[in-house]
């Protein structure tokens, strides 16, 4: 106690027990992570077969909502899947503000796609849903910019984030 290490010494472990004991600890259904990859993998592959028996027009959307808001713990999860619901819902409403109200071309599109894509790039780490409303801003508004309509996407994108949280919320019950 209260002498540095020796020069050369390892640096201190920060788990107890070697690399193998502890990734054991890690195998069979009683260890959290391990349940969670199986409830990640069952959700991410029927949200994949729903997508396709319901012939979403985007239906990456579904497993793809499913992969990013799935947690370890039911906590966890109910908080990322409710960010992911109001950024959801206020991206497309952003969305729907500068394609519907503003209507701003070409250019005003572009430099409305490089500030939602700031959003994402500031907030993603510190706060997941406003950057979900950059992401989800951006998404709708480089379909208009390639000249796709994007009034079908703001229901599909509520519906596949609405869907896929509560297939997420399900499969954490379970």
């Amino acid at each position: 106690p209260g002498r540095a290490p020796h020069p050369g010494a390892a640096p201190p472990s920060r788990a107890p027990g070697t690399v193998p004991a502890r990734l054991r600890s890690h195998v069979g259904f009683s260890a959290p992570l391990a349940r969670h990859a199986v409830r990640l993998g069952l959700t991410i592959g029927l949200s994949t077969v729903i997508a396709a028996l319901l012939d979403l027009p985007h239906p990456y959307w579904l497993p793809l909502t499913v992969a990013w808001v799935s947690r370890p713990g039911l906590g966890e999860t109910t908080v990322k899947v409710a960010a992911r619901v109001l950024g959801t819902i206020v991206g497309i409403a952003l969305a729907a503000a500068v394609v519907e109200v503003i209507d701003p071309g070409t250019v005003g599109l572009a430099l409305a796609l490089a500030a939602m894509a700031a959003l994402v790039a500031g907030f993603l780490g510190a706060q997941y849903a406003i950057a979900v409303s950059g992401i989800t801003a951006f998404v709708i508004l480089l379909f208009r910019i390639v000249g796709q309509q994007v009034e079908s996407a703001y229901p599909s994108r509520l519906l596949a984030t609405l869907a896929g949280g509560g297939l997420v919320l399900a499969s954490a019950f379970l």
